[in-house]
């Protein structure tokens, strides 16, 4: 099992409470999609303390308790309760307006008309997404001049298709290490357009030797 979580969620609230709003986020995103769990105008998922021990095994009941009380207590999800029996304690849970805009909802998908969702096509996709941006956003909290946000962002995941995480991570610890205290940083912008070039590792053939034969 892999559990996924947003770099910058997990920054200002806490790496436990990226991972569980992840979580609370897809299973909202996949009942949006098939119509289900529609309460007083908002899409919800519910799950009991018992399955969150059993689908976060590191983290204990207190350490989940604590977690949910802050991501209510930072305005990022409501809790509710729909049970049919009145001796059901599920809690249910929503995101607030503000917790939807953490993860910039895919309006199309949240759309669509037929009511279904294919776990084939949806999952994959999410899931992609998550992964680049995280990557996005590791290199970019790793690179030591924050100036040129934009352009480097937008720079950043064309790199990643072309060279893989693992080699521009190398790319810019080579560029930090290598470089001189006289010199000055490179912007990010300019660093991700066009000076990784300089620091990037890229395996070339070797040279095949030609050996010439001089007739005696």
């Amino acid at each position: 099992m892999n559990h996924s979580f947003s770099v910058e969620i997990a920054q200002k609230y806490g790496i436990e409470e990226a991972i569980i709003l992840e979580n609370i986020y897809f299973w909202i995103l996949k009942n949006k999609a098939n119509k289900k769990h529609e309460k007083d105008g908002q899409t919800w998922t519910y799950n009991t303390q018992v399955a969150f021990i059993k689908l976060f095994p590191y983290m204990n009941r207190s350490k989940i308790q604590r977690v949910m009380a802050k991501l209510e207590k930072e305005g990022l999800i409501n809790k509710g309760n729909y049970n049919v029996a009145k001796y059901d304690k599920t809690t249910w849970y929503s995101l607030t307006p503000y917790g939807s805009t953490l993860f910039k909802l895919n309006t199309r998908m949240l759309d669509m008309n037929n009511g279904t969702f294919e776990n084939e096509q949806p999952i994959p996709y999410i899931t992609t997404v998550i992964n680049t941006d995280i990557d996005i956003e590791k290199l970019w909290a790793l690179y030591p001049n924050k100036k040129g946000t934009v352009i480097a962002k937008k720079k950043i995941p064309n790199l990643l298709k072309q060279y893989g995480y693992e080699k521009l991570e190398k790319c810019i610890k080579k560029y930090i290490k290598e470089k001189q205290t006289w010199q000055a940083w490179q912007m990010g912008s300019t660093f991700f357009t066009s000076g990784y070039v300089d620091y990037l590792e890229v395996k070339e053939d070797k040279p095949v030797k030609v050996l010439k034969y001089i007739d005696m």
